[in-house]
């Protein structure tokens, strides 16, 4: 093989690379963006952007990501460019609307939902992307609605059934949830989202040991999932298991060493162990940081907890 070769290779080899990363990262942007952790499903989306300029899909996640921020100029700006780079495609239509419910303090006003439909009249993805957004405008029902119709479509669109699941629990529907999400882990047994999503329904219905299972399942597809291993240790802490939730809070954190939350649960449970001193340390270091990210109310709570632990 000539040099020239070599070099062709090596660029589209470097190519490939880029475009799974900055698969990796859209898909990871949209697990934070359904989770709340809109600062970060931002910082995610941009660098596939930076990746490639030409995903739609990341504009449009970014878009409602900043709407949700309150950067409604930003949110626009996205939406428009989502539309910009793909014209004809039925499933960024909704986006518009998207566009005209951010400056109208979240009146929601589909207006070119006949347009999409018209484009992809049985296209499961149309509805399902058009119950994001109606979710996102705080439609539920619509949503429902539309997720339920993608489903009709499509019985094998798990993520239909997942996201369906997710406005359920929102109405706090939880036994329904549950229902969607054990469809969409029937459909898809590897399905992280579902997993950690059903234990969260079924920490809510107090069924703690199938929260436990459901979270254990989601670690085992992605161990990297701080937040999983949080939220199994806080289980854990609710059944006394404390030695475990320890090691899951320890875990988070060395996942994520920026994880306030995981710092604040687990310097509770260490006060719950009567390890008085170590509890304070992780508490102020959850304070301290909870400040540092512009999280007041929580940095505020933490201090309080501090000043009760030290009068033990």
């Amino acid at each position: 093989m000539c040099n020239s070769d070599n070099i062709i290779l090596i660029y589209w080899e470097t190519k490939m690379k880029a475009f799974k990363l900055a698969v990796k990262l859209l898909k990871r942007g949209k697990k934070l963006l359904l989770r709340g952790d809109y600062k970060g499903a931002i910082i995610d989306f941009t660098k596939a952007i930076e990746i490639n300029p030409n995903d739609g899909e990341a504009y449009y996640n970014r878009s409602i990501a900043r709407r949700q921020l309150n950067n409604n100029r930003g949110a626009i700006a996205d939406y428009n460019k989502a539309i910009e780079i793909n014209p004809n495609d039925g499933t960024v239509y909704h986006n518009q609307d998207s566009a005209d419910v951010v400056s109208k303090s979240d009146q929601v006003r589909v207006t070119h939902i006949t347009s999409s439909i018209e484009i992809n009249p049985d296209d499961a993805t149309t509805y399902n992307n058009q119950g994001n957004a109606r979710a996102h405008s705080g439609d539920y029902q619509g949503a429902i609605a539309d997720f339920t119709k993608a489903i009709e479509i499509n019985p094998k669109d798990m993520q239909a059934y997942n996201n369906r699941g997710v406005i359920r629990a929102q109405l706090k529907d939880y036994q329904g949830a549950i229902d969607d999400y054990t469809k969409a882990i029937e459909i898809n047994p590897k399905h992280q989202e579902a997993y950690y999503n059903r234990g969260n329904a079924r920490h809510h219905l107090k069924d703690y040991q199938g929260a436990i299972a459901d979270y254990t399942e989601a670690i085992k597809v992605n161990p990297k999932d701080a937040t999983a291993y949080n939220n199994r240790g806080n289980i854990r802490t609710l059944v006394q298991e404390y030695r475990k939730a320890i090691a899951d809070f320890s875990k988070a954190i060395a996942i994520n060493p920026n994880y306030a939350e995981a710092y604040k649960n687990r310097g509770l449970v260490l006060t719950l162990s009567g390890n008085k001193q170590r509890a304070i340390r992780d508490l102020l270091h959850a304070a301290e940081m909870f400040e540092k990210q512009g999280e007041t109310a929580q940095a505020q709570n933490a201090f309080q907890i501090i000043a009760k632990v030290k009068n033990l």
